[in-house]
């Protein structure tokens, strides 16, 4: 919910929220929170998730319980490691993407990269979020609407720099060239 929601802001809200219904989803994740030595650990288990949900699923979650899993740790431990060389990561990413700079611009054929493997689910996020190609996305693309929410929302527990993405960018492109 806190990421496919357009009405609740996880930041603005500070991952309050209120329980109504007859949903026991709160306590499931009070729960599950419990489990988590930090805060910061259980943010990276759910961003981590819902970033896998989202590219095994094609839609995100609204439910943590698809999440708990012995996948779902592991899921949250291999990010955990990628986060540690992501600017290596990240660079390898938009190297491959900029060999066929064509189709940047495309938002489907960037998601079949990720799809198939080729780049990070958050190479995505950060060029969604960082980059002017949101808009030509939004254009060429049949996808991006059904991604569009997902990528704002999440990009606000991805630390990585505007400015270092930029240098990251210049670097290839004069390399490249």
């Amino acid at each position: 919910m806190h990421l496919t929601s357009e009405k609740y802001d996880y930041v603005r809200y500070n991952g309050k929220k209120k329980k109504t219904g007859k949903t026991n989803s709160l306590g499931f994740a009070f729960n599950l929170s419990k489990k988590f030595k930090t805060e910061d650990d259980y943010l990276l288990f759910l961003v981590a998730n819902n970033m896998n949900f989202m590219v095994e699923n094609s839609k995100p979650s609204t439910f943590i319980g698809d999440f708990c899993t012995v996948e779902g740790i592991q899921v949250a431990k291999d990010f955990e490691d990628f986060l540690v060389v992501r600017s290596k990561r990240v660079e390898d990413d938009l190297k491959k993407l900029f060999r066929e700079k064509e189709n940047l611009k495309n938002f489907d054929f960037v998601l079949g990269k990720v799809l198939n493997n080729e780049v990070n689910f958050y190479t995505i996020i950060l060029l969604n979020n960082m980059t002017n190609l949101k808009k030509s996305w939004a254009e060429n693309s049949v996808l991006y609407e059904e991604y569009e929410l997902f990528l704002r929302k999440i990009s606000s527990f991805i630390g990585f720099k505007k400015e270092d993405l930029s240098k990251m960018i210049a670097k290839i492109a004069k390399d490249m060239i």
